[in-house]
């Protein structure tokens, strides 16, 4: 229904987590979720919203995002963050391991979701 796919580019980061050395694979994906894996093996260990997602209500034990239910389209329309664009999307990542940080471009914007009524045949 969001159209949040999954393209962006992955960063490589060989960083201590939760007090040991890992090989993490970290994605700030279009969704508005910021992805941690261990690379090694592929487990989920993370993910946090980096700007406003109204879309989900976050993302539960396993990596799969909780749905925020009360966002179904309706002819009055809801509004859902992050928008089309995604709030990251094709651009990519940079991380340094100086300042540990991990610089993502980000657009802050929203859409509304609408239903319409089914079009009516006009005869056959």
């Amino acid at each position: 229904m969001y159209d949040y796919d999954a393209t962006q580019v992955p960063v490589l980061l060989n960083a201590d987590w939760e007090g040991r050395p890992r090989k993490l694979l970290v994605q700030a994906n279009r969704n508005g979720f910021l992805y941690v894996l261990d690379r090694t093996d592929g487990r989920f260990l993370k993910a946090t919203a980096f700007g406003q997602v109204t879309w989900a209500k976050g993302i539960g034990l396993h990596g799969r995002p909780i749905l925020n239910t009360d966002l179904k389209p309706n002819p009055a329309g809801n509004r859902v963050c992050p928008g089309a664009l995604g709030l990251t999307n094709w651009y990519s990542p940079s991380y340094s391991p100086d300042t540990r940080l991990l610089y993502v471009a980000t657009f802050e914007r929203m859409r509304y979701l609408y239903q319409r009524t089914p079009a009516v045949s006009c005869g056959s």
